[in-house]
This record gives C-alpha cells, sequence and structure tokens, in this order.
C-alpha cells in the first residue's frame, strides 16, 4: 500500500447494515464516506479499507431465520490529514 504524504492520522468507524430474504433487500446501503471522515476531524483521506464481519449473535440471528434476516458489520479505516494539518493558501479555509 502506498502511503500519501502527510496522511498519518487513522481513523475508523462501523456501521451495521440489515439483510432481508437472504441478502436480496435492499439493493443498495449508502454511506457516504466523505461525511464519515469530515465527521472525525478529516479533510483528506487516503488508503481507505473495508472489512465486513459477522458477530455471533449476528450469526445466530440469521441461523435462526433461516436466512430470511442478515445482518452484517462493516469497518471502515482510513488514514488523512486532520483539518489543523492542511496548508490552505492564505485566507482561505476553516
Amino acid at each position: 500500500m502506498t502511503k500519501i504524504p502527510g496522511h498519518h492520522k487513522l481513523r475508523q468507524f462501523e456501521f451495521v447494515a440489515d439483510f432481508y430474504l437472504w441478502g436480496l433487500l435492499p439493493t443498495q446501503h449508502l454511506v457516504y464516506l466523505d461525511r464519515e471522515f469530515s465527521n472525525q476531524g478529516l479533510m483528506s483521506v487516503a488508503n481507505v479499507s473495508i472489512e465486513e464481519y459477522t458477530t455471533f449473535l449476528q450469526s445466530l440471528k440469521t441461523f435462526l431465520s433461516l436466512g430470511i434476516y442478515s445482518v452484517r458489520t462493516f469497518r471502515v479505516a482510513g488514514y488523512g490529514k486532520e483539518v489543523k494539518d492542511m496548508d490552505f493558501p492564505k485566507g482561505e479555509g476553516p
């Protein structure tokens, strides 16, 4: 993985998504990564990774519902520049 200069602050967040009818519904889950990372104080993000996993309890719910209901947890991580680390032209910036 290539390091981007100045992108050294690691930030992570997780979200849970519910699926129904063996994963057919909903057809998409929207997550705005720019907003999520911005809420954590980052202006620029690189080397983003997304990991999907299920906990034991989530797997049990899927098994007991015969797959009709399924829960997945997603962990998103990225390296970025904090707002205070950004170089803004004079008179511009936050």
